[in-house]
């Protein structure tokens, strides 16, 4: 009899430790349902919420050495959670003073944007700085740094037959380096190669004679390959290297090969030593826009300059010839040529092929392209609530039931039984279903008792409700 009641006074012991122990914990008859239901970091939000700091950047591409002739690329990086990223070409920016905006994936994690209008033997530096959803944003830059290799054919020219005497002298090929280097490039490598053993110099000006030319190049084992390093240049101007050579059999070449490119900016007169008939076509430059454009954007101008004085055209379509084009600019017949363009939309990417033509008739042959792209704006409206569950009394009877809610996008769903509860500070979370149905259960319910719920939802991009929406409902007395 004893031990029986000893039993009964452990068992009533146990009862009220776990009593207590509820109680400390918060058990609640109404919100059991809560305290069982997944949280949100399942779906990736709880997580953000809890990080401290700016999102870290990885996994930045491209980078080293891009194939010649890459014309576009895309550049993309990886966050370690949800958010947005921009780029610019200028360091330093900070992230809401860049225009340019990288797409992103579903999870918003990984970030990518197209990059045109390349040329070869042109280094590309890319500054990225990205915010996640609760607004931290990077304080410091992220570089995407890539070089388009130098212009060469896809194959090397023949070499000097083994038999017979060797009376040619060296043909020169993939002349380095070609088009526009970045603004505030104060030196380069110039680079040449040949067909056959050699030696090669060079001169700023042309119709010199091989002997004549004081600035020689070095070359690598095979005397096939030859640098060059030139120093002061300058923005805005020109450059241009005449190079001869001569192979081991003293044969040198006779007329000049030129290694032609431009720094940064604009047009300069015509260079030393060049005839007066130009049998070259413009060569084309600094054309604007270089960066996205605001998603408000109606209208622009875009421009471009030359080398020489010429009459430039522009077509929708690539391949076209200068003469084919219907829409010249407004401003041209100079070396400065603008126009504007209109009708622009946002979430719309933009391409102009430009040809120009000299006073000699000389045209170019391939396209300038002027590239960019209108954004897409941001999101910046929270979720829109609908089809609220319970909408009517419940049978008699009824001890439990399920809450539900419909938003019009991806979120995340909480609510209250006291109405003007922030989002943030509601305790009591909804289950997501495919991203846009949200369920709840609740128990304790009580025949003739009226119950009041006020939801509250933020959306992927951390739009948040400030107004609460009700469901309410009773179960039949």
């Amino acid at each position: 009899m004893n031990k029986q009641k000893g039993q009964a006074q452990i068992l009533f012991g146990i009862v009220v430790v776990l009593i207590i122990v509820g109680a400390v914990m918060g058990f609640n008859l109404l919100g059991k349902s809560d305290e069982t239901e997944p949280s949100e970091s399942g779906d990736g939000e709880q997580a953000v919420e809890e990080m401290a700091g700016a999102p870290v950047r990885s996994d930045l591409f491209p980078s080293g050495t891009l194939p010649a002739g890459t014309t576009e690329t895309k550049i993309s990086v990886n966050t370690n959670e949800p958010g947005y990223c921009r780029y610019s070409t200028k360091s330093g920016q900070s992230y809401d003073s860049m225009s340019s905006r990288f797409s992103y994936d579903e999870n918003k994690t990984f970030h990518s944007a197209q990059i045109k209008g390349l040329k070869n033997g042109q280094t590309y530096e890319y500054s990225v700085r990205c915010r996640d959803l609760q607004g931290n944003k990077n304080e410091s830059d992220a570089k995407i740094v890539f070089t388009v290799a130098g212009t060469g054919p896809s194959y090397y020219p023949p070499s000097v037959p083994s038999s017979g005497a060797d009376e040619t002298p060296p043909m020169r090929y993939d002349l380095y380096p070609t088009g526009t280097l970045p603004a505030g490039t104060t030196e380069t490598q110039i680079s040449v190669r040949t067909n056959e053993p050699g030696y090669c110099r060079y001169s700023i000006e042309s119709g010199k004679t091989y002997d004549s030319m004081s600035s020689r190049f070095s070359y690598n084992k095979d005397k096939v390959l030859h640098t060059a390093t030139v120093k002061g240049l300058q923005d805005n101007k020109i450059h241009e290297y005449y190079v001869r050579c001569r192979d081991l059999k003293g044969n040198k070449n006779e007329n000049d090969a030129k290694i032609r490119f431009g720094v940064g900016g604009a047009y300069i007169p015509s260079s030393p030593g060049i005839p007066s008939q130009d049998n070259n076509p413009p060569y084309c430059f600094a054309g604007f826009p270089t960066e996205d454009l605001p998603y408000y954007t109606k209208k622009t101008t875009i421009s471009l300059k030359t080398d020489e004085k010429a009459i430039c055209r522009y077509g929708l379509v690539s391949g076209l010839s200068h003469d084919s084009m219907n829409r010249i600019f407004s401003n041209t017949d100079s070396t400065f040529h603008s126009t504007e363009v209109t009708g622009l939309s946002e979430d719309t990417e933009y391409t102009y092929y430009i040809k120009c033509a000299d006073d000699y008739g000389n045209k170019n042959t391939d396209d300038f392209l002027i590239s960019f792209q209108v954004e897409a704006p941001e999101d910046v409206t929270p979720p829109v609530r609908t089809i609220l569950y319970p909408d009517r009394d419940l049978y008699y009877g009824t001890t439990e039931t399920q809450l539900g809610i419909k938003t019009d996008e991806p979120a995340y769903c909480r609510y209250a039984t006291e109405q003007g509860v922030s989002y943030s500070s509601m305790k009591k979370r909804f289950s997501r279903e495919e991203g846009d149905i949200h369920t709840a259960t609740v128990t304790g319910l009580e025949n003739g008792v009226y119950y009041t719920f006020f939801v509250r939802c933020k959306d992927m991009e951390g739009n948040v409700n400030t107004g609460d929406v009700m469901i309410r409902f009773r179960v039949t007395p």
